[in-house]
């Protein structure tokens, strides 16, 4: 894997990747409430060029809303629900994945869709859009034992996530006032109840 969950992207490729990733959520936003054009990733600092085109292509004009620690969470909610915004991804960062339960409660306070990572969705975000960390886990233990058993790291293949989940909360949809449409609903690898 070139991106490990919980550490921010640094490379070029690595920020292009992730910003794919949460244009996703995005899109997977815009097909549940039709009307969102206007989105902020929240992020400590990122290069969102890749996380903007994207969105454009979408319809969904998207920018960062910076925050440098969770003291200018609530102020950053508070003008983005002023905005007008519709959506709201989080970008991969330790910081924000730390406090992704204080986040999805301002996201549910100010009433915003937010999306990102798989296990926001789990902690009350709309929809999270991602690899399956344990699945990454699993798939490290086998080079682990491949190099116990000799072969050089050298000799091992970088590899990337092929395979990303879809989850979608209900609970959180039922209190943003939104129906999920049966064709996203079917989409999704798991739905919170």
């Amino acid at each position: 894997m070139s991106h490990t969950r919980g550490r921010a992207p640094t490379t070029r490729s690595q920020q292009a990747r992730c910003a794919c990733r949460y244009a996703k959520g995005v899109a997977q936003i815009r097909s549940i409430q039709r009307k969102a054009t206007r989105a902020r990733c929240l992020a400590r600092s990122l290069d969102l060029r890749p996380m903007e085109t994207a969105a454009s292509s979408l319809g969904v004009a998207l920018k960062i809303a910076e925050v440098r620690g969770p003291n200018e969470f609530a102020s950053a909610f508070t003008a983005m629900a002023a905005e007008g915004v519709d959506a709201i991804a989080i970008a991969d960062d330790p910081m924000l994945i730390t406090n992704s339960l204080a986040i999805a409660d301002l996201a549910a306070r100010h009433r915003l869709p937010l999306t990102g990572s798989r296990d926001l969705a789990e902690v009350g975000g709309l929809i999270g859009y991602g690899v399956d960390a344990l699945e990454i886990f699993r798939h490290a233990a086998l080079f682990v034992h491949k190099i116990l058993k000799g072969v050089k790291p050298s000799d091992l293949p970088v590899e990337q996530a092929t395979k990303f989940q879809l989850i979608i909360n209900l609970k959180t949809a039922k209190a943003l006032g939104l129906t999920i449409p049966q064709p996203v609903l079917v989409r999704a690898d798991e739905v919170v109840q």
